[in-house]
């Protein structure tokens, strides 16, 4: 049989969305997504209450494949990726989250999702990602186009400045870091400056965390 394969004529898909968020109905679209000539659909549902959520998998007419808001109340983070896993036995997850970083997507495969999606897919690939989960396959649909951006603004940094941006992932202060590197602290600002600039960050916090996205450092 070719197409998704679930119990009966429906491939059963819950979408667990916090309440509020304004990505239920988009997502509940993108999945259902036109008509097709193939004999087993898609049939969505979407929660926003962790008790209905529990309640889906307490009978035997469970959900197939269960995607999971990283920002679900009662089951947000790690840790909800982790209570979700107790839930739902051998049904397939994958985490939705508004933008697929890796550093975060390695953390969320490594808690046992099997999947990590961004909440604005389009229809196919909704599709596409529901049936690898069917099939077993774990993977990340990562932001590709951002990514680059900041692998290449990261390309443009010197070696000194890679040094220096080391050391603020590492938590170190300015003069800490002068120290390591037997430099005079303005020229550590100097350097700092320049990283925040080149990486487009908000401050030597964000420019950390992008470095960590990217695993350069």
């Amino acid at each position: 049989m070719t197409g998704l394969q679930g119990r009966g004529q429906f491939v059963q898909v819950l979408v667990a969305l916090g309440p509020g968020s304004n990505n239920g109905k988009s997502v509940g679209e993108a999945i259902r997504g036109p008509a097709t000539d193939e004999p087993e659909k898609t049939s969505i549902a979407i929660e926003t209450e962790n008790d209905r959520v529990i309640a889906r998998f307490g009978v035997a007419d469970a959900p197939d494949v269960f995607l999971l808001d990283f920002d679900f109340p009662g089951m947000s983070g790690l840790a909800g990726i982790r209570t979700a896993l107790d839930l739902i036995a051998d049904c397939p997850l994958g985490v939705l989250v508004s933008t697929v970083k890796p550093d975060l997507a390695s953390r969320a495969m490594a808690a046992g999702a099997k999947a990590v999606l961004p909440l604005d897919m389009p229809p196919d690939g909704f599709r596409a990602a529901i049936a690898l989960l069917r099939a077993g396959v774990s993977f990340a649909v990562i932001d590709r186009d951002n990514l680059i951006r900041r692998l290449h603004n990261m390309a443009s940094l010197s070696e000194r400045e890679v040094q220096i941006l080391s050391g603020i992932c590492k938590g170190l202060q300015n003069k800490e870091i002068a120290h390591a590197f037997d430099i005079k602290e303005v020229t550590v600002k100097m350097h700092v400056r320049a990283i925040i600039r080149k990486l487009g960050a908000r401050n030597r916090t964000h420019a950390a965390m992008i470095a960590r996205d990217v695993g350069i450092v």
